[in-house]
């Protein structure tokens, strides 16, 4: 029905008002006439619904109010599961990830975490994730909530989900509130692992371990979701036990086996506490003299300590920004004193640093070795007596010139022949018969006066004698 004249010269004045007044709201507009003067509207009830402006549209649209009840939730594990991708993380993990992926059952919340180098490596895990679940919990996943990131509407991931019959739901573009349970798992999980991380005073290369005992954390404490269980207990069926659980990034001395230690070597070895074993009855942990994580059940923790997480020198796997730091032992067992010149690296270790284990000797030749006196006085400790004394480092050079002889104008070559006897005979008949009597009556005293020999029963064999001469003197070698 078409408003009537007067109802139309109304709603044109209302809509003139509201232009003047800046867009007012047109609530606004219709109460301000009963506050000023000069401005009549008339009678007209106020049009709220039908006014329409194109300009405030424009210029004061706002995001729609999302639904609190969360719409529906599942009734069984795996009805729905939700998934998102944190990174990249500025911080590469030791293990090289930058990126890691939940999964989260919307029945239970339990929280799976899934450590990756690039978004590419989502299907895969994915297929891991699948796998796991629907063997422990004998259901099947039927609906996979997501967002619109590119790995999870690539074509390889579309067609797993089609091929496994799993409905695909995801969130409209640029409104992550529709994925809000994937969100708000990682924003926790990031928050935890920064506390913990913060808290002990760790280098941030370890995030990957701070996330991942976050979520075993997370896994067994209470949820809004959930009224009186934990979210392990509502996926397993059981009640978990947290007895076991210590302070992230805290002091733990790990036993050494009886099969990798000496009689009298120490029964335990310093280490930083890194989280707990999936599928093992074994704390995690991070050996601080050798850098690497080990397994181990038999460990003493020292939870009110503090860390040693800022004398770790960590780098990703295989992107090392400096070379290994090694140490040269000098004590007299070391196999270095000895060895040939210019061939040891020494450096030194800053003393709020924990020294690695001795290596020997450097692989790279790079400095030679430093005075011990030097090294004493520096540190203000006594110095060991050596077994062995220093040597002389000559320095190299072009120390190949010192062997080579100035060039004159006249280059000669002294060659000297040498015609010696073969034999006795030879030699008792040559010009120096006297000379190499002389010799032989010299070596044949010094021979008896040392009693050299012992007269026995003449062989078979005859004696073979060798007659040779050089500058000096005449030398007879009896075989």
């Amino acid at each position: 029905m078409w408003p009537t004249w007067p109802k139309l010269q109304q709603l044109m004045a209302l809509e003139l008002w509201h232009c003047r007044l800046g867009h007012l709201n047109i609530k606004g507009v219709h109460a301000l006439q009963n506050m000023v003067s000069g401005m009549n509207l008339g009678n007209m009830p106020c049009p709220s619904s039908s006014f329409v402006c194109e300009a405030c549209i424009e210029g004061k649209q706002h995001c729609k109010p999302f639904p609190s009840d969360g719409g529906m939730c599942a009734t069984k594990p795996l009805e729905i599961v939700h998934s998102d991708v944190c990174g990249p993380m500025r911080t590469t993990s030791l293990d090289g990830a930058k990126y890691f992926v939940t999964y989260i059952d919307d029945f239970s919340r339990k929280v799976w975490v899934y450590l990756l180098k690039s978004k590419g490596e989502c299907l895969e895990k994915f297929k891991e994730f699948k796998a796991l679940v629907e063997t422990q919990s004998e259901h099947k996943i039927k609906v996979f909530r997501s967002d619109n990131g590119g790995e999870y509407i690539s074509k390889g991931f579309e067609c797993f989900l089609k091929a496994h019959g799993i409905e695909k739901q995801t969130s409209t573009p640029y409104r992550p509130q529709q994925n809000g349970v994937a969100k708000r798992a990682n924003h926790t999980l990031v928050e935890m692992a920064r506390s913990m991380l913060h808290a002990q005073n760790l280098k941030k290369s370890l995030w990957v371990e701070a996330v991942v005992n976050a979520a075993y954390t997370r896994n067994r404490c209470p949820s809004r979701a959930l009224p009186s269980i934990t979210p392990e207990e509502a996926w397993s069926g059981r009640k978990p036990c947290i007895s076991h659980m210590r302070v992230f990034g805290c002091i733990a001395y790990a036993m050494v086996p009886d099969e990798k230690r000496g009689k009298l070597d120490a029964m335990g070895t310093k280490c930083l506490f890194l989280g707990y074993c999936e599928g093992t009855k074994a704390y995690r942990l991070m050996c601080v003299q050798s850098k690497k994580i080990i397994k181990c059940r038999d460990v003493e923790f020292m939870e009110d300590s503090t860390s040693v997480g800022n004398d770790l020198e960590m780098h990703p796997s295989g992107k090392n920004e400096t070379p290994n730091v090694v140490i040269v032992d000098t004590s007299s067992k070391s196999p270095c004193v000895d060895d040939d010149e210019g061939t040891s690296d020494v450096k030194e270790h800053p003393s709020n640093q924990e020294a690695p284990p001795t290596l020997g000797c450097s692989s790279t030749p790079s400095t030679p070795f430093r005075d011990a006196s030097t090294n004493g006085e520096q540190e203000g400790q006594p110095l060991e007596e050596r077994r062995y004394p220093f040597r002389e480092r000559r320095p190299l050079g072009e120390w190949w010139k010192n062997h080579i002889l100035p060039q004159q104008d006249v280059e000669r070559a002294n060659v000297a022949c040498l015609d010696d006897p073969l034999n006795m005979c030879d030699a008792m008949h040559s010009e120096d018969e006297s000379k190499w009597e002389a010799v032989m009556q010299e070596e044949y005293g010094s021979l008896m006066a040392n009693g050299t020999w012992e007269l026995v029963p003449l062989p078979k064999l005859g004696i073979c004698e060798m007659f040779t001469k050089n500058a000096k003197a005449f030398i007879s070698l009896s075989l």
